[in-house]
């Protein structure tokens, strides 16, 4: 993830690993995540990373080891609690679509929302935008569907690593060195930090500038609003269809039009 501290609070320089995931909700074209439901997820700052293998190379040249050692400081939180408070707290201006997401263990759900997120990209922007912007929108929801196929192995699993040999080797570390080369996830106030890192996105990779943020929060707000319009308005439909289905406006129809927008809903 971005930097806690250096060379600047959520600098961040690519998207790749949590933070492609991040940008790819942000902007509104990643709305699915294939994991289990409970999900959680590790993060860790670049910056205290640095400093782990400074001090890692500097621990292991003065005790001459040779067996292989590994090192690891994180900090654990659900994937769904991550999205949501990157997502609500800083949106970015001119998001695609909605960022809403869901977490599921079904790859062909994910599967399905993809093919009906590209058919939005394709309507809604036909007319309105140029066509090699609608072919960028399909190829990087692309990539982020076949990121997911590649790392479900992962992501659909529970994984467990100790933390013991990172802790000493802080243990180890004196004086201005400690203060230097610190790697104590522990320490780290998360919400500020993940705070910090979608700032740093939305600064350092899609290049808006932070006075940008209240107009952006707004056009947010405006949108979920159209959105559960929306939906509200395809529930009334659906209960129409229903009716004229059965004969009358019961609890059949009632049931068939729960049940479609569920469907809807999981998609």
């Amino acid at each position: 993830m971005g930097a806690m501290e250096e060379p600047f609070p959520g600098w961040v320089d690519n998207v790749n690993g949590a933070s492609s995931f991040l940008a790819g909700a942000l902007y509104g074209v990643l709305r699915g995540i294939h994991a289990e439901d409970d999900a959680v997820a590790d993060f860790v700052p670049c910056d205290l990373v640095v400093n782990q293998i400074i001090t890692a190379a500097w621990d292991i040249a003065q005790r001459g080891l040779k067996e292989f050692s590994t090192f690891l400081q994180v900090f654990t939180v659900s994937v769904l609690e991550f999205w949501d408070f990157c997502i609500l707290h800083e949106p970015i201006k001119a998001f695609e679509n909605l960022p809403v997401h869901h977490v599921t263990p079904k790859f062909c759900t994910i599967n399905i929302s993809f093919i009906v997120v590209q058919f939005h990209s394709h309507v809604s922007k036909a007319g309105l935008t140029p066509r090699a912007r609608i072919t960028r929108l399909v190829r990087l929801q692309s990539a982020y569907t076949r990121g997911m196929h590649h790392s479900r192995f992962v992501t659909t699993r529970h994984w467990s690593f100790g933390a013991g040999n990172a802790a000493a080797l802080g243990n180890r570390l004196v004086g201005e060195d400690r203060t230097a080369f610190s790697s104590d996830a522990s320490v780290v106030n998360w919400p500020d930090y993940f705070e910090r890192c979608a700032l740093g996105l939305r600064r350092f990779y899609f290049k808006q500038n932070p006075e940008t943020l209240p107009e952006a929060r707004k056009d947010l707000i405006r949108l979920r609003w159209v959105y559960f319009t929306a939906q509200a308005f395809l529930f009334l439909s659906v209960l129409a269809i229903g009716a004229l289905a059965f004969g009358r406006l019961g609890p059949e129809a009632l049931l068939f039009a729960t049940a479609l927008m569920v469907v809807l809903r999981a998609l």
